[in-house]
């Protein structure tokens, strides 16, 4: 899978995109996704995960937090970091769930849109949603 940030272009934006039609991919994002959700670790960089490519550069902490905070860009050029408390990590988890199915058509959902810059996943080796 890949990962973007895309700052304007779309009625969307801003907004970071993980996409490709990986469900191992989306597999090993729930897992990691639950690790946050509970306690098992404070930070994971998604950027360097097996089998996610980032795009020009992106970088993206998710990061377990008291409160939802939702995504934020960072100092460093697409850096940005995800804040989300133990229950928005595990409602992510589930939205991600149908991922883990290979599908030939084309899916997308929104995994937060807590803050001004959305999380979207989309199954489309493009990135459409």
């Amino acid at each position: 899978m890949k990962i973007d940030f895309i700052e304007s272009g779309s009625p969307d934006c801003p907004l970071l995109r993980i996409y490709g039609n990986e469900p191992g991919s989306a597999a090993l994002l729930i897992s990691v996704f639950d690790q946050l959700a509970s306690g098992h670790t404070n930070e994971v960089a998604i950027h360097s995960l097996p089998d996610i490519e980032s795009v020009n550069g992106c970088k993206l902490f998710a990061r377990l937090h008291h409160e939802d905070i939702g995504i934020r860009k960072c100092s460093e050029k697409n850096t940005l970091e995800c804040l989300l408390s133990s229950e928005s990590w595990t409602r992510i988890s589930g939205l991600l769930e149908p991922f883990t199915e290979p599908k030939a058509d084309v899916r997308y959902q929104w995994l937060d849109e807590t803050s001004d810059i959305s999380l979207l996943i989309s199954s489309s080796e493009y990135g459409e949603w």
